[in-house]
């Protein structure tokens, strides 16, 4: 059986297929993953990630279902949430980025 994971782009890496690579986050964690599957992704989108590779782009709900029925964690839910499963997620930036990334007009989010 295989599994994948859904994950948020953060930034696009590279746009040249076949090795289109884009930052993505899964639960504050950043990973580089392959995304010449899905070259019309765009930062903030939602993707369903299997062994490092991209598949397909979700939507919000979608990837929040996935992560329900897999017993998973928020999407970004900062660490100490996890223990109160009555926190709401938040998207949590990492050192020295900004807070308001997705307000500005790059290619990055937070």
């Amino acid at each position: 059986m295989c599994l994948g994971v859904p994950g948020r782009v953060v930034s696009w890496l590279r746009r040249e297929p076949p090795f289109a690579e884009a930052s993505v986050q899964f639960d504050g964690v950043r990973r580089t993953c392959n995304m010449s599957c899905v070259p019309d992704a765009e930062a903030g989108d939602y993707v369903i990630v299997h062994a490092g590779v991209a598949i397909c782009v979700i939507d919000a709900e979608e990837a929040a279902r996935s992560r329900e029925l897999l017993g998973l964690p928020g999407l970004t839910e900062s660490h100490e949430s996890h223990e109160s499963h009555d926190a709401q997620p938040t998207f949590t930036p990492l050192a020295g980025e900004p807070s308001d990334a997705l307000g500005d007009e790059s290619d990055e989010v937070s």
